[in-house]
């Protein structure tokens, strides 16, 4: 030993060896590169699916340790195409949830491993909250295996904002989302023009049913490259919400414009009541929130939507007309009336923690068809039997009703704490944060009106978009918003705790 306590090593010694050792370690690496290249050879003509999977399994971990925001990338455009592809290979429509689950764990498990500590998301404890209310009812009356597929997908945005918050997002890497993020939005528009031009066999190549796309007797709505004209519909809004929020960040309004007009023109071409709604919303939030007279601007906008509603009001007058036969004037009631007013009921009758997980409103209760909904008589209103889509047809009736009212609060303010941190980011100068925060309002908009008529916080393709950016809002946020003070007792105690010695 020398006189710093280290190892005397002859010259040349140490060198030599540590290069045997990466020679024998790369040799061993391509020989289990070669044996599992040619076991994928085999094995995919005899288990084509079981060995794509595995195989996209093992490429999507390489890249989560490696290139975790191309990772992450590609996992918002797996979800954009999932259902499409689902329609050909069954396995492909829950490829959102496998592959959330698998990059997660592996960014997760490797910043735990490097730092010894992660990040928090915005509203996590609300979120924590709502997890510990519907796990306390799940244990009381929900079998626990479906209670926990349940509450996962509940969760799984959540898990991918923790995910995608744990990286250290740049300047550089806004300006290749928004680069991305408007070629994938010239592809999708591109894709509804094919559709005007080859509406005949268009719908068969891509609607998963004939009547899908049908919403008045002569008038056939759009569908892109997307299996329902609902998904185009929320795709689009938030298309051209995101051309509005780059428009004011950056100040040009060339590009911008012509590329929100014809998203916009989109939406309008589907159909679709909420997306319009939700359009007209989401492209005014990012322009009343960089007004300085927001409520003089609030007031032009909805003059604006007023006057182009009369200026088309034949496609308006219809369009009332519809809604209000349906759920108003109809004799039968509506399903998503009927799944809001039962929530209620169920409610106040397992006050206060809810029915459980699994239970009532999302996809595991239609999937097992929970035994409320013959308790509730639910079962005897028309296309609300066992197997009917009309079960999930919202978002709020399922987590009040599973949850009870204490979830219900404790998942909206978990959402308002994301809109907290997208509202701070709107407010700061540098274009790319400003147009994160806009973004952020917008997208949250839309997805709150969206979330009144469709699960738009579980269902592929559009909510992996919503977490993902609040993921990346919250990376910022820790970077350019200034932390409050402690207000909580915590707070209180520490600050009459003596100061040790």
């Amino acid at each position: 030993m020398d006189s710093l306590g280290a190892a005397h090593i002859e010259p040349g010694t140490g060198r030599s060896r540590s290069r045997r050792w990466g020679v024998a370690m790369q040799l061993v690496v391509g020989v289990l590169a070669v044996v599992l290249a040619a076991a994928a050879s085999v094995g995919i003509v005899y288990y084509p699916r079981t060995v794509t999977l595995v195989l996209a399994a093992v490429v999507l971990v390489a890249l989560s340790v490696r290139y975790p925001k191309t990772a992450a990338g590609l996992i918002v455009l797996a979800s954009l195409a999932g259902n499409e592809i689902g329609q050909h290979v069954s396995s492909a429509k829950v490829i959102d949830d496998a592959a959330i689950i698998v990059y997660a764990v592996v960014v997760l498990g490797t910043t735990l491993w490097s730092t010894r500590r992660l990040k928090a998301f915005p509203g996590w404890r609300w979120l924590l909250l709502f997890v510990v209310l519907g796990a306390i009812a799940s244990l009381i009356r929900s079998p626990l295996v479906w209670a926990a597929e349940d509450a996962y997908l509940f969760l799984k945005g959540a898990l991918f904002t923790w995910a995608v918050a744990q990286l250290d997002w740049s300047q550089a890497d806004v300006k290749r989302i928004i680069r991305w993020g408007a070629a994938v939005g010239g592809v999708i528009l591109v894709f509804c023009a094919l559709n005007l031009l080859l509406p005949g066999r268009w719908y068969g190549w891509f609607t998963a049913s004939p009547t899908a796309s049908v919403r008045f007797a002569s008038l056939r709505s759009l569908v892109g490259p997307f299996v329902h004209p609902g998904v185009l519909g929320q795709v689009a809004a938030l298309l051209a919400a995101a051309f509005a929020a780059y428009a004011l960040a950056f100040r040009r309004w060339k590009s911008p414009v012509v590329g929100a007009v014809l998203s916009a023109a989109a939406v309008v071409l589907t159909f679709r009541r909420k997306a319009l709604i939700a359009l007209c919303a989401a492209v005014a939030t990012p322009i009343v929130a960089r007004s300085r007279r927001w409520l003089l601007t609030l007031g032009i906008i909805v003059l604006i939507v007023v006057v182009v509603a009369l200026a088309a009001w034949p496609l308006t007058s219809t369009l009332v007309k519809k809604t209000y036969n349906e759920y108003v004037a109809n004799d039968s009631p509506a399903a998503r009336v009927v799944l809001y007013r039962t929530s209620g009921e169920i409610a106040v009758d397992f006050f206060p923690l809810g029915a459980g997980f699994a239970r009532y409103g999302s996809w595991m209760a239609s999937t097992h068809y929970s035994p409320l909904y013959k308790t509730y008589g639910i079962d005897q209103v028309p296309g609300m039997g066992p197997g009917s889509t009309e079960l999930t047809d919202t978002f709020w009736p399922a987590i009040l009703g599973e949850t009870g009212v204490f979830g219900l609060i404790a998942y909206a303010l978990f959402l308002v704490a994301i809109f907290n941190v997208a509202r701070h980011l709107a407010r700061k100068p540098d274009p790319y944060v400003m147009f994160l925060g806009l973004l952020g309002c917008a997208w949250w908009v839309e997805f709150i009106i969206e979330s009144v008529a469709a699960a738009s916080y579980t269902s592929p393709p559009a909510y992996v978009l919503f977490f993902g950016l609040a993921g990346v809002m919250a990376a910022f946020g820790r970077k350019v918003i200034e932390p409050r003070p402690s207000r909580g007792l915590g707070a209180w105690l520490r600050r009459r705790r003596p100061a040790r010695p």
